[in-house]
């Protein structure tokens, strides 16, 4: 039997960088797409290909004779929402639309989000740009299953955190060192983070699989703890002052939303320092039993907090 190609976007990301490493190690054939071929280099059983799934006709060499294709490239920055659209939106349409015309037997997967779970049916301009997003292009994704036969696989990521993370475990702890981190009413339990190498252990899951076709699968931890033990635990870790200000999440919410709209109304640079999704990441909770998606897979996420944490530490401090 031929090797599975495993075709992965994003691949330069946390999450992608992190996905072809351990795809590596399992000894798969990778294909990856990125914008910029000079900026990387192909090594064992792992090659780059140039493309943009913001132009399809870009996208032709990176599908073709694709087995999997691990869609994991999003944007999660700060911006008007017209660039969510553009690239979560518009961009996973594309590459839906290429792999029915040029590889229908191609699997596609599909990393969504637990933000798109949580989003409200009522007060809409209350979601993140990022959960409409990314509802968007999950949409795209299933009609394309719907109309067109693609053979769709959806994870719903949660919060990633693990080793050689730069941004999330670093500003959370720079924040501690500052006093500056509240807890906001919601995050008490069901906290839906994900250690990174668990995530990547789902991943490669379901593409060793075919039966995880016209599946969606929840990647989070079923732990019932909370972002709250999550921040006061990183705190005892790192010897930071335990974050003490509890708040309600309405309080804060509303200046988030105010902050947010004219950061972006009048093109202000960087991230504004207060937003919807600062709300909720300090605020998120999810119940797993109302959403109930059957594993067959037998993939359980091994990782504990306590243990995550750890292993994420370590990581930052060799870095340092």
């Amino acid at each position: 039997m031929k090797d599975l190609i495993i075709g992965i976007t994003g691949s330069t990301g946390y999450l992608g960088s992190n996905t072809v490493d351990f795809f590596k190690s399992k000894g798969c054939v990778i294909r990856c797409l990125v914008r910029n071929r000079a900026s990387v280099r192909d090594s064992e059983n792992v090659t780059y290909v140039e493309g943009d799934i913001l132009e399809p006709e870009t996208l032709n060499s990176f599908i073709e004779n694709l087995d999997v294709c691990l869609h994991l490239a999003a944007f999660v920055g700060s911006a008007p929402w017209a660039t969510y659209r553009k690239v979560n939106g518009e961009g996973t349409r594309n590459i839906c639309s290429k792999i029915i015309e040029l590889n229908p037997a191609c699997r596609f997967v599909y990393c969504s989000s637990i933000a798109v779970l949580k989003r409200r049916k009522i007060l809409r301009f209350v979601d993140t740009d990022y959960a409409r997003s990314k509802y968007l292009g999950q949409r795209y994704a299933e009609q394309a299953r719907d109309r067109s036969g693609l053979k769709l696989t959806i994870v719903y990521s949660g919060m990633i955190y693990g080793a050689n993370d730069k941004r999330f475990l670093p500003s959370l702890i720079k924040y501690l060192s500052m006093g500056k981190l509240i807890l906001l009413s919601g995050g008490e339990k069901n906290s839906p983070l994900i250690y990174i190498d668990d995530l990547c252990e789902l991943f490669y899951r379901i593409a060793m699989s075919s039966s995880s076709v016209n599946r969606a699968y929840m990647g989070v931890n079923t732990e019932p703890a909370g972002i709250h033990d999550f921040f006061t635990l990183l705190a005892e870790k790192t010897g930071n002052p335990l974050p003490y200000k509890k708040l309600s999440k309405a309080i804060i919410l509303i200046p988030a939303m105010i902050i947010e709209d004219i950061w972006q109304l009048l093109c202000l640079p960087g991230n504004p320092p207060l937003a919807r999704r600062i709300a909720d990441v300090l605020s998120i909770n999810l119940n797993h039993g109302k959403f109930n998606y059957k594993n067959n897979l037998n993939w359980v996420p091994e990782i504990s907090m306590d243990e995550g944490l750890d292993r994420a530490l370590r990581s930052i401090c060799r870095r340092i």
